[in-house]
Formats: structure tokens, C-alpha cells, sequence
């Protein structure tokens, strides 16, 4: 072992520092190389029965991420909203089950609403 490898293992002893988040209540974690990764049951959380709070469920806080990243208007959220109260009322249903599904419906819809037709034809 060279000084300056020597040095070091004795001015870090520890690989890993682990320092948790406030609310969480637990300890700073100092470990080894080796012990890196392992479990160790004093410092194993118990899962989170509610992860989505501070919403009020677990579909508010899933309808407000997809809102969020998709960077809906508050008139897009609104009217969104409204259509998924419809659907839970049973007067409105949607039939799309995916995005391939949308997008084929949105071309059927396009060639349906506007025929072309070929008004000339170009010769070489």
C-alpha cells in the first residue's frame, strides 16, 4: 500500500455515506465497500401504505403528474376532468384503449372529413 493509499483509508474509513431526509427519522449510514448495499434491518423502512399523500388518493396524485408533464391549460384540466366525472356517471364512454388506438381513430376521422380528389394529373 503506497503513503498516499494509506492516507486516505484512514482519513475515510468509511466508502459510503448515506444521509436519509429529515422526515425520515434515520441515522446518517456509514458502510464499507462490502457492506454496500446490504440490508440491514435497522435502517429497513417500512413501505409507504399511503405514497401518494399528501393528495387526497392515489388517482388525484397519478391525474395531477399526467397533467403536470403533459402541461395541460387549467381550461384543458377542467374540461378533462369533466370527462372523466361523465364517464364515472355513465354518460359518456370512451372506447380508446391506447395511443395507437387514438391515432388511428384521429386518420379515419381526417379521411373521412376531408376527401381529396385529384383534379389533374401531371404527365412526363
Amino acid at each position: 500500500m503506497t503513503a498516499i493509499a494509506a492516507s486516505c483509508s484512514t482519513n475515510h474509513p468509511h466508502d459510503f455515506k448515506t444521509e436519509f431526509h429529515p422526515c425520515s427519522k434515520c441515522s446518517t449510514l456509514y458502510q464499507s465497500f462490502e457492506d454496500f448495499g446490504q440490508q440491514n434491518p435497522e435502517h429497513i423502512m417500512a413501505p409507504d401504505s399511503e405514497p401518494w399523500h399528501p393528495f387526497a388518493s392515489e388517482g388525484n396524485y397519478i391525474f395531477a403528474m399526467i397533467t403536470v408533464e403533459a402541461g395541460l391549460s387549467s381550461t384543458q384540466v377542467d374540461t378533462l376532468l369533466m370527462l372523466v366525472h361523465c364517464i364515472g356517471k355513465g354518460t359518456v364512454s370512451i372506447t380508446l384503449v391506447n395511443d395507437a388506438g387514438l391515432h388511428t381513430a384521429l386518420d379515419r376521422a381526417a379521411s373521412q372529413l376531408t376527401p381529396v380528389s385529384c383534379l389533374f394529373q401531371v404527365c412526363f
